[in-house]
């Protein structure tokens, strides 16, 4: 688990590389299905998932105003070595809009319901931005569930827990990304719209990820 863990890392990084045409993007992302639904309440979740016949899953969960289409390179790098499944979260990609925010135990209970159902584990659950916020909680909540948590960016640094700070950095984040992937960020974000953006934004600030992670605990390898 702990070479998997590092190929994970190095296919991130990989697709952090300026190099990524749109081509490649569209090819990643071609998905057949339109995805299982899980619906709670108000709150409806939609999993994708690729079984390549692997011992493993990985559960990739997506930040905010992002949707499981951010992680389409990723997950293709991924399948060489595991099993994949990827989430859309409530009000984000394909998953409509919810009256009022989860916060991030309740999300992360969500999540394990649907796993439950759709998705038996143990899976290895990564998280990129607020989604390390979720994943967190999950492993936490059901470490029947999760046998290995990779954060990803994890928010929110407690040095900078204020609403323009974090768009600062978001803003930076997006310049950062190779053209493609920028394009479909602000695709994405426009798509949540402003409304549930900032609702989910206001939960995101509030949660505290370093007061969660101390209590993860990971199944033997």
């Amino acid at each position: 688990m702990i070479d998997e863990n590092r190929r994970i890392v190095r296919a991130w990084r990989r697709l952090r590389h300026p190099r990524i045409g749109g081509r490649d993007w569209r090819q990643a992302n071609a998905v057949d299905d339109e995805g299982a639904r899980f619906t709670s309440g108000d709150h409806t979740l939609v999993l994708h998932h690729w079984d390549a016949g692997h011992e493993h899953t990985i559960v990739l969960v997506h930040g905010i105003g992002m949707g499981q289409q951010y992680f389409g390179l990723l997950r293709k790098a991924l399948l060489k070595h595991a099993n994949v499944a990827a989430v859309d979260l409530p009000g984000f990609g394909s998953s409509p809009e919810p009256d009022a925010s989860l916060s991030m135990p309740q999300l992360a209970r969500l999540l394990g319901e649907a796993l439950d159902k759709m998705l038996p584990g143990p899976v290895v659950a990564l998280g990129h931005s607020m989604g390390t916020q979720v994943v967190a909680e999950l492993a936490v909540a059901r470490p029947d569930l999760v046998s290995r948590v990779v954060l990803i960016a994890p928010t929110v640094n407690d040095d900078e827990r204020s609403a323009w700070k974090q768009v600062v950095r978001l803003l930076q984040d997006l310049l950062n990304d190779p053209p493609i992937v920028a394009f479909l960020g602000m695709k994405m974000y426009a798509k949540a719209g402003p409304r549930w953006f900032l609702k989910k934004f206001g939960t995101m600030l509030e949660h505290r990820l370093e007061d969660v992670a101390p209590r993860i605990t990971q199944r033997p390898s």
